[in-house]
């Protein structure tokens, strides 16, 4: 068997237990950016990244930590909607015990229902015998984090605002950075239909207030569900699923 990798920087996450739990199920070993409890001194929740592993202090990891995890509050609501995580702290595995830098991040508390469902399912072919499963594969907020090349930083830019689209503006934003991460956004606009074309010239009016006012305006949900799916359309564009 394979030695884990060794990390020595971790970024410590504090958010609603439900939030966690979804980051916790999605994003696995051996692809990274991965997340996993820790026992340092009580339980952490804990991102590790290749990306933070150059740095030399906790300060140089926080800083580098900040986009890495907006751009996984993006992709996260993308994916399972829910509330941001937020950075607490970062910890040190290099030293015995483990040191934490803490950054002391409030978190205010909500009631919520979470559904969700996990399992096994055993396959048998002709013979009655076990399939074996296929290899794990990253997941969609791991192949989206992982793009490089021409298309980084639109895909960071998009993510980014994924997770800050609780206003117009912001929603606004998004709807223009999943046109550029697509290449193109009147091309986006024909895969996804009219009603993201409403939802932009929605979202233009209410930013400006001195603009084009279209006949009706969409409300806000339901502008900022199309957003979501067009940001997702984009992405599955650029990272297909395997």
């Amino acid at each position: 068997m394979t030695e884990a990798k060794f990390f020595r920087w971790g970024i410590e996450l504090r958010g609603h237990d439900f939030d966690v739990l979804d980051w916790l199920e999605t994003l696995n070993r051996p692809f990274e950016p991965f997340v996993e409890r820790r026992e340092v001194q009580g339980d952490r929740v804990v991102l590790f990244s290749s990306q933070f592993e150059s740095e030399v202090n906790a300060d140089a990891v926080r800083g580098m930590a900040d986009g890495i995890v907006s751009s996984l509050n993006g992709a996260m609501t993308l994916m399972r909607g829910g509330d941001l995580l937020s950075i607490s702290g970062v910890i040190d595995f290099s030293t015995a015990p483990p040191s934490r830098h803490n950054f002391g991040v409030l978190i205010a508390g909500t009631a919520r229902v979470r559904m969700s469902s996990t399992g096994t399912l055993t396959v048998r072919d002709a013979s009655g015998n076990v399939v074996p499963p296929p290899p794990p594969t990253p997941s969609a907020p791991q192949r989206w984090i992982s793009e490089t090349g021409a298309v980084q930083d639109a895909v960071a830019d998009l993510l980014s605002y994924a997770g800050r689209c609780s206003d117009w503006f912001e929603m606004y934003k998004l709807i223009e950075a999943a046109g550029v991460a697509a290449g193109c956004a009147n091309q986006l606009v024909a895969i996804c239909g009219p009603d993201l074309k409403l939802a932009r010239a929605t979202a233009n009016y209410y930013r400006h207030h001195n603009t084009y006012r279209p006949p009706s305006l969409m409300p806000f949900d339901e502008a900022r569900a199309h957003a979501l799916h067009a940001a997702r359309t984009a992405l599955d564009r650029i990272a297909p699923s395997a």
